[in-house]
């Protein structure tokens, strides 16, 4: 596995994983988490070890656990930001990291 986008494809409940392409090393696929609701499908909210990241840009290798947040629950934490769904993820590094 390459990224996030590949390791979730077929594994998570609800959630489509669409290859924009058939080349390999192609763009990134995209991930639909909440259903098709309108023609702007918002992009999924990539949360970090509770820091918001710009897109699915990290190491495969360092990921410890993902979730992924789909319904209200998502939207009352987060907002309108989390209207494409919340994809968590904690690493290896963030497992046992305290704030100091």
């Amino acid at each position: 596995m390459t990224s996030i986008t590949a390791a979730l494809q077929g594994r998570a409940a609800g959630v489509e994983v669409i290859n924009n392409s058939g080349q390999p090393g192609s763009s990134t696929p995209t991930i639909i988490i909440r259903g098709l609701s309108s023609l702007h499908q918002p992009a999924p909210l990539y949360i970090v070890d509770g820091v918001r990241v710009p897109g699915d840009n990290i190491n495969i290798q360092d990921i410890a656990t993902v979730d992924i947040l789909k319904d209200a629950s998502a939207a009352a934490i987060y907002g309108s930001a989390a209207a494409g769904g919340v994809i968590l993820i904690t690493t290896r590094r963030g497992a046992g990291a305290s704030l100091r």
